[in-house]
């Protein structure tokens, strides 16, 4: 609770853990790439395929970082509320929010939260669970504003190694505009 990790040369946070983590009130901006790779340059990077993993990110900002604002894998169940990540991967066309959990059987659960202005997409997920999306605004990203896969398709059986569903309900506002190029991206893409 009440963690500030900005302005570091590498990533804000790197975290790893065997059972669940729960991050309040924190920020994790500005953060630089040491080498232009994945793992250096993040807000919050936290790759662990634990099943029993649970995240939970409330009132957190991810902001102006060389590479993701969020990069989580994790085979647990996810939640972020309040979150922010803007303007993030302006070098290299990284994600504001990247999600992958289609390892385990958590599901991700979305409210409240801005991811504006990324180089990539805004919010991606990758899951083969349920998403409960209630509240996204994702506006000018370099892609897609949300982008959302609970199929994972399989090319040798032409269907779907997922089987969750897809909500996106209507109690907080679901905004996604001016997202893409002429060439590629969308305000919302599911695959599910």
């Amino acid at each position: 609770n009440g963690v500030s990790a900005s302005d570091n040369y590498g990533n804000g946070a790197t975290i790893s853990a065997a059972k669940g983590i729960t991050i309040k009130n924190s920020v994790f901006s500005d953060n630089e790439s040491a080498s232009g790779v994945l793992d250096s340059g993040n807000g919050l990077y936290f790759n662990e395929t634990t099943p029993n993993n649970h995240i939970l990110l409330e009132n957190v900002c991810a902001d102006n970082n060389d590479i993701y604002g969020i990069y989580l894998i994790n085979a647990g169940t996810v939640t972020l509320k309040n979150v922010s990540a803007d303007a993030n991967g302006l070098i290299n066309d990284y994600n504001g929010i990247y999600i992958k959990n289609n390892a385990g059987t958590g599901t991700v659960t979305i409210f409240n939260t801005t991811s504006s202005n990324n180089g990539g997409s805004g919010l991606e997920i990758a899951s083969h669970r349920n998403i409960l999306i209630n509240g996204i605004t994702s506006l000018d990203n370099g892609l897609f504003g949300v982008y959302l896969d609970n199929c994972h398709y399989d090319s040798a059986t032409g269907g779907c190694l997922g089987n969750g569903s897809v909500t996106i309900s209507g109690n907080l506002p679901n905004i996604s505009n001016n997202n893409g190029d002429s060439v590629n991206g969308s305000g919302f893409t599911i695959l599910s």
